[in-house]
């Protein structure tokens, strides 16, 4: 693996000797993340043992979620907040909007850091050119009273993607793709997928925070990626070596890649479940909340109307106040579509809007559902924007090349 973007980053975090797969390396941490329902034990134990937390850059995810079905629901979440003033956490609220999106807009993780979550979802941040790691309570608390992660090293896989785009194909489509020709990697160790090749050019940034967010779907691999100019600017950042080593290779040219759907974990192509009914459509917070895709929804949605109930939810208050301001939240409303609040959303019953018993839902987030959900929902597709926004036109799955006329 010498000579890999991660191979730079672990030596730069570490002073380890060597650096090979399965080996433990004591790696410093730039930034915490501890989302709300991880925080209380590690409050419990700090407050028994008097401790203070050596890391300085350290914050708190209110995503309102754990507790909130919960008897004492408010006192919990009230000495939640209260230790994290004291031990001066930073504090990221979910009622205005996804932590992700809060963290990138402040800038706060940066090319060639080190970040460690108790939240899967951290792979996130991966097109910043940065190692994000998703950990337990018991490392997180280590972390922050010592700064040091112990990092158990991975095997490093190359995924190199070539070809030119079909237009509306983004993201979203490769990342269901990968799921489904990667789907049967085994490895003997974990493992991180290390992007390479020109079509990463061709994507935009909120393409690649898309496809960033289903690295749960190929067993949970972290992704990790070059300085792309569409996000890094100035040269900044870790680049791999030409004569990098990887303990596997894979390329793929996208030329051919048409619209896909995930239907109850299955990857299929979007022209075989054309037709079929929905009953109910999510669209945004991780997956579709962003300012580009609310400008891309009023301009589908100009001079139409849904058929189905269609709820949409901006990432964060910022992209909610930018939609508002540049007339994309006036046109998304007079298509009938319903606002939510800028919070995590469907993944995790935000704004408590759960399906009835037996819908058929057809959503742009990553795809995977809260308990709650799970257990009513008839069917789960997921798809993207661009076929979802269709499908609320029309009542049924369609592709939008029917929607534009092209």
């Amino acid at each position: 693996m010498r000579g890999t973007v991660l191979d730079k980053i672990l030596r730069s975090h570490s002073h380890a000797k060597t650096i090979q797969p399965d080996e433990v390396i004591p790696l410093h941490i730039d930034t915490l993340l501890i989302p709300d329902n991880a925080a209380m034990p590690i409050f419990e134990i700090m407050e028994h043992e008097y401790l203070k937390p050596q890391h300085k850059n350290i914050y708190l995810a209110l995503t309102h979620y754990h507790y909130q079905h919960e008897p004492g629901y408010s006192q919990k979440q009230r000495r939640i907040i209260d230790l994290a003033r004291k031990y001066q956490f930073h504090i990221l609220d979910n009622n205005k909007g996804l932590w992700n999106t809060n963290l990138w807009e402040k800038g706060i993780i940066r090319p060639g850091s080190t970040f460690l979550a108790r939240d899967s979802t951290v792979n996130y941040f991966a097109p910043l050119n940065n190692l994000n790691i998703s950990s337990g309570i018991h490392d997180i608390f280590k972390t922050i009273v010592t700064q040091t992660y112990d990092f158990v090293v991975p095997e490093v896989i190359k995924v190199t993607l070539t070809g030119l785009l079909h237009p509306y194909v983004g993201g979203k489509d490769i990342a269901l793709f990968l799921k489904r020709e990667l789907s049967n990697l085994v490895v003997s160790r974990s493992f991180i997928l290390e992007f390479a090749g020109p079509l990463l050019s061709q994507l935009s940034d909120q393409d690649l925070f898309d496809l960033s967010l289903h690295h749960y779907t190929m067993n949970r691999a972290a992704f990790i990626f070059p300085p792309l100019p569409q996000i890094i600017q100035d040269h900044e950042g870790v680049f791999p070596d030409d004569i990098a080593e990887y303990h596997k290779s894979y390329g793929f040219d996208l030329t051919e890649l048409t619209s896909l759907i995930d239907v109850n974990g299955v990857i299929m192509e979007l022209s075989e479940m054309v037709g079929k009914r929905i009953d109910r459509i999510y669209i945004g917070n991780s997956v579709g909340g962003s300012l580009d895709d609310m400008k891309f929804l009023a301009e589908v949605l100009r001079d139409k109307k849904v058929l189905v109930t269609c709820y949409i939810t901006p990432s964060s208050n910022k992209v909610l106040q930018q939609a508002t301001e540049q007339g994309y939240l006036s046109t998304i409303l007079h298509s009938g579509c319903i606002l939510l609040t800028p919070a995590t959303g469907i993944c995790s019953a935000i704004n408590d809007h759960v399906p009835l018993a037996g819908d058929i839902v057809l959503a742009t987030g990553y795809n995977d559902l809260s308990i709650q959900l799970k257990e009513v929902v008839g069917s789960f597709y997921n798809a993207s924007i661009s076929t979802v926004i269709a499908s609320a036109i029309t009542g049924v799955i369609t592709p939008i090349e029917e929607i534009l006329g092209c």
